[in-house]
């Protein structure tokens, strides 16, 4: 038993007829079990594989310890697990549970990457490849919801939401805003919701510099989401293509076009910035009446 573990101790003594005893001093212990749930969740989904596809593998192979995938599995889960600072790895490499996720055995498999590899891994992340990752991540979302909803989806809304995020320090990008009057990055989100569901999923997310108003261009925004796949959701018939529709939170100017424009169809046609529906492409189906059955 190590000198900075709990000595064990009686529970309750007076209520029970058996006392309850409690012992932390398990050499191999975690406090994130629950991360396996996120693993499950990973194997129906893909997104970690997508992820990876993303990256290109420029080590030498004979120099490689760890794997882009056991890299990218051992940050993501990290990152999900409430541990962002990459310093955390240090205590994580030898933990079972975060083990057992890049599927090593708990107790006898190898300890996790460094944080020097890991900050490795992420500095040498491109723009390019940051692009394709984001667009992994938005096409997983609406591929999952295809799926939800059997492809009949009659209308997408993609919510932009630009929102501060404070830093302290001299970090990169970091500038003074004074609509929130701090120095702060204004990264933007998208939360995308289907037909007249009230629900939102997060789908993407733009890194933007502190001076910034929020605009990362209604293009690369329809092009990182996938709303021009339309095959998604119509089954590759662009006839019968879901209406998108943009919708910035932020208001008029947001992205340089009006809160109520949007796109119509898998063609990328764009709607008149007055109107709140596509005609043909945003209306609800038609409810069939049923026969009254007496």
């Amino acid at each position: 038993m190590s000198d900075d573990s709990t000595t064990q101790c009686a529970l309750f003594p007076d209520i029970f007829p058996k006392p309850v005893v409690a012992q932390f001093d398990q050499p191999e212990g975690s406090s994130d079990g629950g991360a396996l749930l996120l693993k499950a969740a990973d194997h129906s989904l893909g997104l970690l594989d997508e992820l990876t596809a993303c990256r290109q593998e420029r080590r030498q192979a004979g120099k490689v310890d760890h794997s882009l995938g056991e890299l990218m599995a051992q940050r993501v889960f990290s990152l999900a697990c409430g541990y962002p600072d990459g310093n955390d790895s240090a205590r994580l490499a030898k933990d079972p549970i975060h083990k057992l996720l890049l599927n090593r055995d708990p107790v006898e498999g190898n300890d996790l990457a460094s944080q020097p590899t890991l900050s490795r891994f992420e500095n040498g992340v491109g723009v390019k490849e940051l692009y394709r990752m984001s667009g992994a991540l938005a096409r997983t979302v609406l591929r999952r919801h295809a799926k939800r909803l059997r492809k009949r989806a009659y209308g997408v809304t993609i919510d932009l939401d630009p929102t501060d995020d404070p830093t302290h320090g001299a970090q990169q990008l970091s500038f003074f805003n004074g609509h929130y009057d701090s120095w702060c990055y204004l990264p933007v989100l998208g939360f995308v919701s289907f037909n007249e569901e009230a629900e939102q999923y997060l789908c993407l997310a733009v890194l933007l510099s502190g001076q910034r108003h929020g605009g990362g261009g209604r293009g690369g925004v329809a092009a990182t989401s996938g709303a021009n796949d339309s095959r998604l959701f119509s089954g590759g018939d662009h006839s019968c293509a879901p209406g998108w529709r943009f919708r910035p939170s932020g208001g008029a100017g947001l992205l340089g076009f009006s809160a109520e424009a949007g796109i119509c169809g898998g063609d990328g046609q764009k709607c008149g910035a007055e109107t709140d529906r596509c005609p043909g492409r945003w209306s609800r189906p038609p409810v069939v009446p049923q026969e009254r059955k007496d």
